[in-house]
């Protein structure tokens, strides 16, 4: 089997498709199995596993101490694995979180207009975002996703200093 020069998953099997069709064309027809392994070999060239980044830690107030691992994905969106301790006794739990590439780089854009060395409020960054800090903390579910995971992850890169009092200090 010949070796595919496509450069994006897209084309990879756009091609595959071409030199099927060719093939049944002229006559050549493939088992399902025989499908399989093209396929399996040819997609095994975009696998990519993902990397660990940075171990983090997180204070989740009443639920206590947890550990996060930070892992990029292929599309550069981020998965943070979040241990959180049980509460009154109880077994800790794992969840994993998704932060999305759009949502970290708003972020992004945000800190890389901050002066680099200067504390900023959490108060200054959710307006930044488009909210006044008092809805964003009351939406629970827009806080993490828009502003505490982001965050998070900046932190994990080295690229801010965060304190669990809610200033935010640019580093690079």
């Amino acid at each position: 089997m010949k070796k595919s020069t496509a450069q994006s998953k897209e084309g990879l099997l756009i091609g595959l498709i071409q030199k099927l069709r060719n093939d049944s064309r002229n006559g050549i027809s493939y088992t399902p199995k025989e499908l399989e392994i093209i396929l399996t070999e040819h997609l095994e060239r975009f696998k990519i596993k993902p990397r660990k980044v940075e171990e983090i830690e997180i204070v989740s107030g009443w639920k206590g101490e947890g550990t996060s691992k930070i892992y990029m994905g292929v599309d550069t969106n981020f998965r943070c694995k979040e241990y959180i301790k049980g509460k009154w006794g109880e077994e800790g739990k794992e969840r994993i979180i998704e932060v999305e590439k759009a949502d970290l780089n708003k972020m992004l854009f945000i800190i890389a207009n901050l002066d680099i060395g200067t504390q900023y409020k959490c108060y200054y960054i959710a307006k930044k975002l488009g909210y006044e800090w008092k809805e964003l903390w009351k939406e629970r579910k827009e806080y993490f996703k828009y502003y505490y995971y982001p965050i998070k992850v900046l932190e994990a890169l080295k690229l801010i200093l965060y304190t669990g009092r809610g200033t935010i200090e640019r580093i690079k």
